[in-house]
């Protein structure tokens, strides 16, 4: 953690293009963060983001709506201090989480729903007919999502067979 609050905080990063915080990549004198560009600029990297420009333009809406996920339950875990560990407001956070998982995750699961059911090259992908790193991101939101309801076990099986599946 001292690595960390040095290079983005208190002049670690030397020469590199400015970071806000973490999380933060860098690669020589390369740097970069914010949740979804690391992911688009990844995927780029390892071919796992579409070459047409519009279809990579869907991928990283997907990314950007990940983020919101993520941030939104984040929220829910943290309801008395942001930054302060959730070990710290258990009890405060419960009637947060129960309402994410009861109000917001079904409408994030719907969505992905719908992204699936409109990608016209079908196959189970996010975006195109080939993994991408949307794919990826949004493939790891049930393990996130695992605290807020139990509904969730089957949504991680399913996400997982239909992922090892292509």
């Amino acid at each position: 953690m001292p690595a960390i609050v040095d290079f983005c905080w208190k002049g670690g990063n030397k020469g590199g293009f400015p970071v806000r915080a973490p999380p933060a990549i860098r690669k020589g004198g390369f740097v970069l963060c914010y949740t979804p560009v690391i992911m688009a600029y990844l995927g780029r990297r390892f071919g796992l983001m579409p070459s047409d420009p519009e279809a990579a333009a869907h991928v990283e809406q997907v990314l950007g709506v990940v983020t919101d996920a993520v941030a939104e339950g984040r929220l829910a875990f943290h309801p008395k201090d942001f930054f302060a560990s959730h070990k710290t407001q258990v009890d405060e956070s419960v009637p947060y989480i129960k309402q994410y998982g009861e109000q917001r995750l079904p409408k994030y699961l719907a969505h992905w729903e719908d992204i699936l059911k409109h990608n016209p090259e079908g196959q189970g992908f996010m975006v195109g007919g080939s993994v991408t790193v949307a794919d990826l991101a949004v493939y790891q939101l049930p393990e996130l999502w695992s605290e807020c309801v139990a509904t969730v076990q089957p949504i991680k099986f399913c996400f997982k067979f239909c992922f090892i599946r292509h």
